[in-house]
């Protein structure tokens, strides 16, 4: 048994100790600092001591960064696109250069100076930099490859005492030496505004382009707006009413993603910027695929931004303008306002009124056959009249007969709970006459009746009108659990709701 076991360990240490033996060359090749070694600096002044940064990178980028006052300017990228918080860590990095002890040293031109060269990433270099103070001092160095054990990077001076030796320095410290210049760019499209819900912050929502052939116009509906209130008690207490093509309340959870996407959005990165309109409209974006308006409130009784989003699909990706920044952004292709719709953002519900704000509600009931009577079937007419100046205090009476309240408020979850089945109809079928109608008449004198219809349909579905417009269809099983619903109303039994 023992022998067994030092067979089979024994490869395994030959494993390890040969990867040792690697690491041990890798470290002797590309040595890194000691722990405990004191920080220095190769140079130190305050960023507002710098005139200019001067900077060539390995993306074939060469840029100069200064200040303006406070204002830092990087390149040519605009201010009102320009990340300030990257831009000024530019600064702070290019005024504070720390190193430990020098690692190695580069001397001449000849094979083995070279060899070093290409060893430390200094051949081509991964960034070249001059930092020029506004009082003549100047700074060069090269910046190298990075350090895999430690984290760190190479930096090679190329004036000053130092000149020619090779340090090592915190990779933190050099991102924005090495990185593209369209990361100076701003990531944040959209910056994201704190509201407990996205709901809170858009106040109007236009979606158009070729994506949505019908323009869908989503507003707010505010507190102090009577118009806005009268339209919305069609579905009760709401936040948001799809206004166009169509008069519906706005589903919550597909609103609540498409704000979401839309008032905390980010790029992927930068493709162009200060592009003229001649490049904008090659791309496609004078006809985008998606335009997305809004008006977005950054705060409680903040004023309102509005915002232009428009965006095209070429070669695969989804590109970006806001505005007119000029800046083309690539995003991710996942957005919600990218891959939402109509029939996603109404809400399942046709009608849903509180009752207390209803004064009559009229349930019309049609044959169930060619040639059958609504008395013959149970159908027919029916008037329910409320009375009360509250939910608690609401009575409803039947034809003149008072109905048990705990029964209809059951009946009358079962009526609202009316709900499409999520397809859009494009040719909607009505045959015959309507098989039941539900008419709302409201206390308020100034809030029209509202009105739905069910028809006969195509495959074994109810074609449904709301306030003379049909969009979308139902299930069959309503009406049947409706009719019967009502018939033990109307003789005080229970009834199932289930449909």
């Amino acid at each position: 048994m023992k022998k067994r076991t030092r067979r089979l360990f024994l490869p395994v240490l030959l494993v390890l100790a040969a990867a040792l033996g690697a690491g041990a060359f890798l470290l002797v090749r590309l040595p890194v600092p000691d722990s405990g070694e004191t920080v220095s600096y190769l140079f130190r002044r305050e960023p507002g001591d710098i005139q200019t940064i001067h900077v060539t990178n390995s993306f074939g980028e060469t840029y100069e960064a200064r200040l303006d006052g406070d204002a830092p300017v990087i390149g040519d990228i605009p201010a009102g696109s320009l990340n300030r918080e990257y831009a000024l860590m530019l600064f702070d990095e290019a005024a504070r250069i720390e190193f430990r002890p020098a690692r190695d040293t580069i001397e001449g031109a000849g094979d083995e100076a070279n060899e070093k060269r290409k060893r430390y990433g200094f051949l081509p270099p991964r960034a070249e930099v001059t930092v020029r103070c506004r009082d003549g001092e100047t700074f060069s160095f090269l910046v190298g490859e990075e350090e895999t054990i430690s984290g760190g990077r190479y930096l090679l001076p190329q004036s000053g005492e130092q000149a020619g030796q090779v340090f090592l320095i915190d990779n933190a410290r050099t991102i924005r030496f090495v990185m593209p210049l369209a990361r100076y760019v701003n990531y944040e499209i959209v910056p994201f505004i704190k509201y407990q819900s996205p709901l809170s912050a858009v106040k109007r929502l236009e979606l158009g382009g070729r994506a949505f052939p019908r323009p869908i116009v989503i507003e707010a509906v505010l507190s102090g707006d009577k118009e806005a209130l009268r339209d919305a008690a069609s579905f009760g207490a709401v936040t948001h009413l799809i206004r166009s093509p169509a008069l519906h309340e706005i589903d919550q959870k597909e609103g609540i993603e498409v704000f979401a996407s839309l008032t905390g959005l980010l790029n992927r990165d930068v493709m162009a910027w200060n592009v003229p309109d001649t490049m904008l409209d090659e791309l496609g974006f004078n006809d985008p695929w998606v335009r997305a308006e809004f008006d977005a409130e950054a705060g409680e009784g903040e004023p309102l931004t509005r915002i232009l989003l428009r965006v095209v699909r070429r070669d695969g990706e989804w590109l970006l303008v806001r505005d007119d920044q000029r800046v083309i952004h690539r995003i991710e292709p996942g957005e919600a306002f990218l891959n939402t719709s109509y029939e996603k953002l109404v809400t399942r519900w046709f009608l849903t009124p509180l009752i207390t704000d209803l004064a009559f509600l009229e349930l019309t009931v049609g044959a169930d056959a060619p040639g059958t009577s609504p008395a013959d079937s149970g159908g027919g007419k029916h008037r329910f009249v409320f009375s009360g100046e509250s939910s608690r205090e609401l009575a409803v009476s039947l034809d003149g007969g008072v109905l048990d309240i705990a029964l209809f408020r059951k009946f009358y979850s079962l009526l609202i709970s009316a709900g499409n089945d999520g397809v859009l109809l494009e040719n909607p079928v009505m045959k015959g006459p309507p098989l039941l109608v539900l008419r709302f008449e409201y206390r308020d004198p100034l809030k029209a009746p509202d009105t739905m219809k069910l028809y006969e349909g195509d495959i074994r579905r109810y074609t449904v009108e709301v306030n003379g417009l049909a969009e979308f269809a139902m299930t069959r099983r309503y009406l049947s659990v409706v009719k019967e619903a009502f018939a033990a109303l109307r003789s005080g039994k229970d009834f199932s709701t289930a449909w």
